[in-house]
């Protein structure tokens, strides 16, 4: 059966149950030989079960509404199956829509809009579009994986739509909130859970007892955050994907890829940018950082996003106080997205999502190593041997200093948070600004041990 024979669907649906251990997708979907189609299982599992029945779209129908009608008895009061909104639907494991998508490679994309001229530049690009999908997918236990076909990142059951994506978000922030406080046995978090599982669905495999390992300390909550960003993401690059549906459309005929990088990126040797960074990064190391303290510069490429220079010049006249001393440590995987249109601040409410006990804005350091250490599986992920942190320079502006760690965002009135060490519980320096335009990328410099 091809994806033209399709008439209505296909629909999703989970149901997520811990105490009857369910955890469990139903699809269905009509085609035009009067054929009801039904695919079934536990999420993530190989080898799903398949029925058909003659009936067309009247039965369909039919079929959805008993499967969504509440069954106290069997699966406990207000638990049944609902309905996943995935993007484009799919017809299987392999995450293709009821309308074929065909994207440009992400890798072709970025060497093409990337400007750039040195050899060593157009090999960084081929290997971040590499590394990016491999270390989404480690970062997640595979919970989310990269499709060929597509170019999408996915998870079981496909692209989700942001709609379930923000719901998603709104509740882990419960979630973070709750196993923050010990408070994971709860039936309300046990129902907050099942309802996350609605939305985001995920293998936990077939044991009794998944809500119990599942997602009951904070690095398995910020893991979560972690696939919804990489979720929003894949859902963006869907929606501006060329469709080929049309194959009748020329090609000269086709709109072009989408503007997505808008950036300059050189490798450089000019003598005075490598005097600045070494002796910015050999002047404020600490030998605490051992897995770093040694490690030397091997590359450095100036960095310029069309999108941050004329904001921040406006913050700078409007706020002053300019900091260029400071760095921006991150996993290679991130890379990329960054160069999209610079850092960004995390859409999160809660800090428990993310870790970051200054409210949520963009971090950095005047201690090169300290940055560092989010390059490395310091922090968490893969060792991947390659290591990048960004100079960058902030406008502060009126500065906040906290007196403990946890306190959120700065007061109303201030327009940075400078957190020091030794004074807010923390054994380094940290500074937080909390508007993207307060944030200029300089220089891109790699790191080797």
């Amino acid at each position: 059966m091809s994806d033209s024979d399709i008439i209505e669907g296909p629909r999703t649906f989970v149901l997520s149950c811990a105490g009857q251990n369910n955890n469990k997708y139903w699809k269905i979907w009509a085609t035009a030989d009067n054929m009801v189609h039904a695919e079934y299982g536990r999420v993530g599992a190989a080898n799903p079960q398949t029925k058909s029945w003659p009936g067309g779209v009247d039965l369909m129908e039919k079929k959805i509404k008993q499967k969504c009608k509440p069954n106290a008895r069997r699966y406990g009061e207000g638990n049944c199956y609902t309905e996943v909104q995935v993007a484009g639907g799919t017809t299987g494991g392999n995450g293709s829509g009821s309308k074929s998508v065909a994207k440009t490679a992400l890798k072709q994309l970025a060497r093409q809009q990337i400007q750039y001229s040195s050899p060593a530049t157009a090999k960084l690009i081929d290997w971040l579009a590499d590394i990016n999908r491999h270390q989404i997918a480690a970062a997640t236990n595979q919970a989310i994986t990269y499709n060929d076909a597509t170019g999408l990142f996915q998870t079981p059951l496909g692209v989700l739509e942001p709609s379930a994506i923000t719901d998603a978000r709104a509740l882990l922030v419960t979630l973070g909130d709750m196993v923050a406080a010990h408070d994971v046995t709860s039936r309300k978090y046990i129902k907050t859970l099942e309802d996350y599982m609605r939305l985001i669905p995920t293998d936990v495999g077939m044991k009794r007892g998944w809500e119990k390992t599942f997602m009951v300390d904070l690095s398995a909550v910020q893991k979560q955050g972690q696939i919804l960003d990489a979720l929003d993401a894949s859902y963006i690059d869907l929606v501006n994907a060329q469709n080929d549906a049309d194959d009748d459309k020329k090609d000269d005929a086709k709109p072009a890829a989408p503007k997505v990088f808008d950036v300059k990126l050189e490798a450089t040797d000019d003598g005075a940018t490598w005097d600045l960074i070494k002796r910015l990064f050999q002047g404020t190391r600490n030998r605490m950082h051992t897995q770093v303290y040694n490690m030397k510069i091997k590359t450095i490429w100036q960095v310029e996003i069309a999108s941050e220079v004329k904001p921040f010049e406006r913050a700078a006249k409007r706020l002053g106080n300019v900091r260029d001393d400071l760095w921006h440590g991150t996993q290679a995987s991130n890379l990329l997205s960054i160069l999209k249109g610079g850092l960004v601040i995390p859409p999160s409410s809660s800090a428990h999502v993310t870790g970051r006990m200054f409210g949520n804005g963009v971090y950095a350091s005047d201690q090169s190593t300290k940055a560092l250490n989010y390059a490395t599986s310091f922090w968490g992920g893969r060792d991947v041997g390659r290591y990048f942190m960004f100079h960058v320079r902030f406008v502060m502006g009126k500065i906040y200093y906290p007196d403990r760690f946890g306190t959120g965002h700065a007061p109303r009135g201030y327009d940075s948070c400078f957190a020091k060490a030794g004074k807010a519980s923390i054994r380094n320096n940290e500074m937080i600004v909390y508007s993207t335009d307060q944030v200029q990328l300089l220089q891109l410099v790699e790191f080797g041990r």
